[in-house]
């Protein structure tokens, strides 16, 4: 496998609704085989991230819990 020659990276705290937008407009680019690192820093997580995100190219860092 080829690394990726681009990676997106999303930074985002408590905006579901802004992340869903952000993923739908990488979406061309991750088909070309960007890779997409999304850095959550809301407590657990946003609710909104995609369950399937592997599939779409997407890798999701959560904060830790204190």
């Amino acid at each position: 496998m080829k690394p990726p020659l681009l990676t997106l990276i999303t930074i985002t705290k408590d905006d579901s609704a802004g992340l869903a937008r952000t993923l739908a407009s990488a979406q061309a680019l991750r088909g070309g085989g960007a890779e997409h690192l999304v850095v959550d820093g809301a407590e657990g997580g946003s609710s909104e991230k995609p369950e399937n995100a592997g599939e779409l190219g997407i890798q999701v860092l959560l904060r830790s819990p204190r």
